[in-house]
């Protein structure tokens, strides 16, 4: 996941207590991810700063499709 060129994360659940914390997966993480710290509780306030880390990202990435074999064109 690290190798990944695009934002990254783990969502651990505790689901006796039915929560959920979210962590980044990033190039300094070289092993297994072992447990999940409970600082990143997956909320109304949280999620809002993950879609704007994502969207961040994304914003100014040119996502413009350079070629493809499967073209909307009427054969001959």
């Amino acid at each position: 996941m690290v190798a990944y060129p695009a934002p990254t994360y783990v969502v651990g659940v505790h689901e006796g207590e039915e929560r959920a914390f979210v962590i980044a997966v990033h190039g300094t993480m070289g092993e297994a991810i072992s447990s999940v710290t409970t600082i990143h509780e997956l909320n109304g306030q949280t999620l809002k700063r993950l879609w704007e880390e994502v969207g961040d990202f994304w914003h100014n990435r040119d996502m413009t499709q350079r070629m493809s074999s499967f073209l909307n064109e009427v054969s001959a």
